[in-house]
């Protein structure tokens, strides 16, 4: 219970971090901002691996947990996408806005959360549209 507690508030400064990004970013700033998502990634896959050890064998047959490891690796690749000169912005963010589906898996969580995600159904509705358009189109 309390790992999901701070799991769920990692997530949540995630998503301010995220939203700060996209103020704030700019040239003069980008290797800040590359550290800071690096050490959400790192925090992600520490609880990847503390889950995965904990679940051992049955870790595999929950498809949550494959959800979380495909977020942490779109992570990654976009950490390394960022990197580059030549990267464009509007996919590494539609990239790193894939991290806040991870709310979804919080709804079981937190009844005031499945309001939220409710109420907002038609937003995330478009940014999982530009992201698999980005992705796949």
């Amino acid at each position: 219970q309390k790992f999901q507690v701070a799991v769920s508030f990692i997530v949540l400064l995630n998503v301010i971090v995220i939203a700060l990004e996209t103020d704030l970013a700019n040239d003069s700033n980008t290797a800040v901002w590359i550290v800071i998502d690096s050490i959400f990634l790192l925090i992600y896959l520490i609880e990847l691996l503390t889950v995965l050890n904990a679940q051992r064998w049955s870790w595999y047959r929950d498809l949550g947990n494959w959800f979380d490891a495909t977020i942490i690796l779109t992570g990654f690749i976009t950490l390394v996408v960022d990197t580059r000169k030549d990267a464009s912005i509007s996919m590494i963010r539609l990239l790193k806005l894939a991290r806040l589906i991870r709310l979804i898996k919080l709804a079981h969580f937190s009844p005031e959360l499945v309001v939220i995600l409710l109420a907002s159904r038609q937003d995330v509705m478009t940014i999982l549209s530009l992201l698999i358009l980005a992705l796949f189109g």
